[in-house]
């Protein structure tokens, strides 16, 4: 998902900035340390949810029924979709990337500060991200409405192919929300040591 590419690029790139940026002021930098480990933590919170919600769509690889059943469920389930999302998430990114690139000068540190000005940049080309990131979600989980569909209109016999697509899906979700993961928690190590 390539909002979930941008959130991890804006994180690491971040958490490199406040880490090496020690000519940003004292409070200047408590502050934004302060800012990126609620953001981490909340994007950490969030995408755990997530995969929790997917553990009955695993569960029910081997059996058609079951596993329709489970992808329609997580696909409709309103408290997945938030969980994907926690609020004004894209908007504290934003806040943080403003925040940075006010905090820097070019002369002054030795920062590439044209990251920052990179992503600011590429936020603005997306929009309202935190649309873009419900509109990344909503798009999987049509998808999965839509397999599960299919699932259910398969005699048992053809729908074994169905079943090892619907597998790959999940797991490319799946990898893209452990790889963002990963990129949170680095930043978030990175902050805090």
């Amino acid at each position: 998902m390539q909002v979930l590419n941008f959130l991890r690029d804006a994180l690491d790139a971040s958490s490199r900035v406040v880490k090496f940026g020690t000519g940003i002021q004292n409070p200047a930098r408590a502050q934004l340390v302060a800012d990126l480990q609620t953001i981490c933590s909340n994007c950490e919170k969030s995408y755990s949810e997530v995969l929790v919600k997917l553990r009955p769509v695993k569960d029910s690889y081997q059996d058609t029924a079951a596993l329709a059943k489970a992808l329609r469920d997580f696909a409709s389930d309103p408290e997945t979709r938030a969980a994907f999302h926690p609020d004004s998430l894209c908007g504290d990114v934003d806040k943080l990337l403003f925040k940075l690139q006010n905090n820097l000068d070019p002369l002054k540190y030795s920062i590439d500060w044209r990251k920052i000005t990179d992503l600011k940049g590429e936020l603005g080309l997306i929009g309202s991200y935190d649309g873009a990131i419900y509109a990344s979600f909503d798009e999987f989980a049509r998808q999965l409405d839509e397999l599960s569909t299919e699932l259910r209109r398969l005699p048992e016999e053809e729908a074994t192919s169905r079943r090892a697509y619907v597998n790959h899906v999940i797991d490319d979700f799946e990898n893209d929300l452990f790889r963002a993961l990963q990129s949170v928690r680095a930043a978030k190590e990175r902050i805090l040591h």
